[in-house]
């Protein structure tokens, strides 16, 4: 259709774009991603390939569509298998857009039928689980039945294990792979307060030990170390004093899904700072007693100050983005109910 040419041209631009973006390591676009950083997230060419495809669905979408307006405007009328009446009617016979109709919707059908057979095994793991995952992991959440951070395979992380971890509300602390997390490396640095660390490590019997870990158990051939240098999940420390092990005080931590982390906190004295080993992402929002209060982040982990007495903090991610996107989700959907019954 002539009125669907320049939306045709412009989806092949947007195509080309993506495509010249696959040039990220070469001048100009390199420019580009050391201008915005964040671009690195599109860099590599699966992901730009996914990026790609949708201008690229388009256009088959606009093309099949096309096809089937003209050929039921082309055989409208026309029957297979006509047997003409007395006056030369036809009084029999299939209408063939009939069958064009069918065909487009069985097409349709094999389509989706495709799409799910083909992300199927990446939305459900082919693998079957990892026994000696299960049983390691069954062990030490019978053995310690805190809230704390695991490492499982030294710098590279075991992917299939990590699972059970999340289910046991294990949360795995060695994801440094593939790329660099700037909070994180702050975390390195000589004026860094403290640098966070599981309080037990995963390794298999022919790795070497982690500094200062004592040997818990062994389970088929994994070695379950104890670090007493980590500090706790959620912790209350004087401001005056350093971050480590033996200078802060444990606190009764727990999680309540994956977006709200409650602790509960004993405090003999206004000012006594708060730490719970969670990263400070945008969208965290506290609440003491129920009531709003001031997230204090300390070296890029959630914080806050704590109230004298016993009190309960609650943190919880809200981030602003997600209610716009829910808010705009919901009143698309109202609109549509509203227009699909003014149609009707």
């Amino acid at each position: 259709f002539s009125w669907r040419r320049r939306g045709i041209l412009t989806l092949l631009s947007l195509l080309l774009v993506l495509l010249l973006w696959h040039t990220n390591r070469h001048a100009p676009v390199r420019y580009l991603y050391e201008w915005f950083p964040f671009l690195y997230t599109f860099r590599f060419p699966n992901r730009l390939l996914i990026i790609a495809t949708i201008p690229l669905v388009i256009l088959a979408a606009m093309t099949m569509q096309g096809l089937l307006v003209w050929l039921r405007r082309a055989f409208r009328g026309l029957r297979l298998g006509v047997s003409p009446d007395a006056k030369g009617h036809n009084a029999s016979g299939i209408r063939l857009i009939t069958l064009i109709n069918l065909s487009a919707a069985l097409l349709l059908l094999i389509a989706m039928v495709n799409v799910y057979r083909v992300n199927y095994r990446f939305g459900m793991h082919p693998n079957p689980r990892l026994a000696v995952a299960e049983e390691t992991l069954g062990w030490l959440r019978l053995h310690d039945t805190g809230l704390y951070y695991i490492n499982i395979g030294g710098p590279s992380p075991y992917w299939n294990w990590v699972a059970h971890a999340y289910e046991l509300e294990m949360p795995v602390m060695d994801f440094r792979y593939n790329r660099r997390v700037l909070s994180m490396d702050t975390q390195y640095q000589p004026e860094s307060p403290f640098n966070a660390q599981p309080r037990y490590v995963i390794l298999p019997t022919d790795q070497p030990a982690p500094d200062e870990a004592t040997l818990v158990t062994t389970i088929r051939q994994m070695n379950v170390w104890y670090q007493p240098q980590a500090l706790p999940y959620a912790f209350a420390v004087d401001p005056a004093l350093p971050i480590a092990r033996d200078t802060v005080r444990e606190l009764d931590v727990r999680l309540d899904g994956p977006n709200r982390v409650i602790v509960e906190g004993k405090s003999d004295e206004m000012g006594q700072q708060l730490v719970v080993l969670v990263s400070d992402y945008p969208g965290w929002r506290l609440s003491i007693d129920g009531r709003s209060a001031e997230v204090v982040p300390v070296n890029g982990y959630l914080g806050a100050r704590m109230m004298s007495g016993e009190h309960t903090y609650v943190f919880e991610f809200r981030p602003p983005l997600h209610t716009i996107g829910l808010s705009i989700s919901v009143l698309t959907l109202l609109l549509c109910a509203v227009l699909a019954g003014t149609e009707r």
